[in-house]
């Protein structure tokens, strides 16, 4: 029996911010030889074929796929696939987009909990402080973060809440997975990584996926426009834009996992100045005027240039970080 080159299911949340990152692993994937089927839901596959171009390649299933060595890659988000692989008996991973803090902190919803932490005992703990003052200094690899730094799905006062407990049940399955994969770089979450692998028995950092496509894809290069500032939310996909870009950011968190991006970025990064919550029209006047002419934005300036150059050496053949990872999944995904 003639065996096809490897295969490997791809299946991302169906949102357009899981669905890059996912798509640009696939094509990594797809470059080191591997046979790709890419999972959509219908409305998203639409988008997709209505944003190819005129000379886009077209591809169709056949009727059948001989056999061949099979992997379910899927988003963190999917580990209901996870049942599938282990009644399949073949290895999956997971592929979480967050950055490795804002996973690290979803990870560790279940010991909040525990701890009493979350959900809180009442809605005056939202404005009075708390967050802001209650320190969280046992997560591995993770320093001087509070309670208001972590995904904002903790401020309920519902013990039931819906999201809250998904979040929590979806970290946990997380460690059945054969291993994680998360778009990041050693050199700017080194820490946090290590802590992860403290749970995990095989993590790859393997990013930023668009910088690393473009090395080993050329063709498949991507034009960033970002100019000498940068306002954002501070999710993670556009903080890592900002940093292949070298353009330190003016930081406006309000949802998700953005305030933990937020507080790496202004505080471990040194990229980024945070817009308060209160915020007034003169109080941005002075942060702009202060990046683009200050003594303060000459510095994160300088900074956000040296992350650039960290970036490209982990993206760099034969040794760099992210380079080396790429291929370690690759060979730990073929060896199963």
């Amino acid at each position: 029996m003639i065996f096809l080159k490897p295969h490997v299911v791809c299946a991302p949340f169906p949102t357009q911010g899981q669905i890059n990152p996912m798509l640009k692993l696939a094509k990594l994937l797809h470059h080191k030889g591997f046979y790709v089927t890419f999972v959509n839901t219908e409305h998203n596959h639409q988008s997709l074929l209505n944003s190819r171009g005129p000379d886009s390649l077209r591809i169709s299933l056949p009727y059948a796929i001989p056999p061949a060595k099979l992997c379910i890659i899927a988003g963190g988000w999917m580990s209901f696939t996870l049942d599938a692989a282990e009644e399949l008996d073949i290895p999956e991973i997971l592929s979480w987009t967050p950055s490795g803090c804002g996973f690290m902190a979803f990870m560790h919803y279940k010991d909040l909990i525990e701890n009493g932490l979350t959900p809180l005992k009442e809605e005056s703990q939202l404005p009075n402080g708390y967050l802001d003052n209650t320190k969280v200094d046992w997560i591995p690899g993770m320093k001087d973060i509070c309670l208001a730094d972590f995904p904002i799905f903790i401020r309920t006062t519902d013990p039931n809440d819906i999201i809250l407990t998904f979040i929590t049940s979806e970290t946990q399955r997380s460690k059945r997975a054969s291993s994680i994969v998360v778009n990041t770089f050693d050199a700017m979450e080194g820490d946090v990584l290590n802590g992860m692998k403290s749970i995990f028995p095989f993590v790859y950092s393997v990013g930023p996926l668009s910088s690393l496509l473009s090395s080993l894809v050329p063709r498949e290069s991507e034009v960033h426009s970002l100019r000498s500032n940068l306002l954002t939310h501070s999710g993670w996909n556009s903080t890592l834009d900002t940093v292949i870009g070298g353009v330190p950011i003016l930081s406006w968190p309000f949802f998700d996992k953005q305030h933990i991006n937020c507080k790496y970025c202004c505080v471990d990064w040194g990229i980024g100045m945070e817009i308060d919550k209160n915020v007034k029209r003169n109080d941005v006047e002075k942060l702009v005027r202060e990046l683009m002419d200050g003594e303060n934005g000459k510095k994160l300036k300088k900074r956000v240039m040296e992350w650039k150059l960290s970036a490209e050496d982990a993206i760099s053949a034969p040794n760099g970080s992210s380079f080396v990872n790429l291929d370690k999944l690759v060979n730990q995904t073929l060896n199963f």
